[in-house]
């Protein structure tokens, strides 16, 4: 009696490639961030926060702002600033209307020194008494 062994041999060789995502990537600066660097397993890039107090621009005319963890804060708002709906010494209807002018017509009481916007004075009609104030009173 003969006996006939067979044996066979499979060899799997498996092949890994690494992909970076983060080729042609480049990571942007924001207002209050850094540019940052991109992280090769996801593709997004690390945004790192400006230094507290780093000035910044947000969308109100008055404001004063600048970066608070990494995101512009409104701090305050500018004095003497046209915008800011007050009518400030040094303004006027003709340097800043959107703050001056009361949107009313005459009044017969201009001159007296109070701007009377109930009675119709506004900086247009009567800038004697109504220039650097709001409806009657010191801005």
């Amino acid at each position: 009696t003969t006996t006939t062994t067979t044996t066979t041999t499979t060899t799997t060789t498996t092949t890994t490639t690494t992909v970076d995502v983060c080729v042609g990537v480049t990571c942007q600066a924001g207002a209050c961030h850094e540019a940052g660097v991109c992280d090769s397993s996801t593709g997004l890039c690390s945004k790192p926060p400006k230094p507290d107090g780093t000035s910044c621009t947000t969308s109100g005319p008055c404001d004063v702002s600048s970066c608070q963890a990494g995101l512009c804060t409104v701090t305050s708002l500018a004095p003497n600033c046209c915008g800011n709906n007050v009518c400030e010494v040094g303004e006027n209807c003709n340097s800043c209307s959107s703050d001056c002018e009361s949107k009313t017509g005459g009044g017969p009481s201009c001159g007296n020194g109070v701007c009377e916007v109930a009675d119709g004075e506004d900086c247009r009609n009567c800038p004697a008494d109504c220039a650097g104030k709001r409806n009657g009173k010191k801005s």
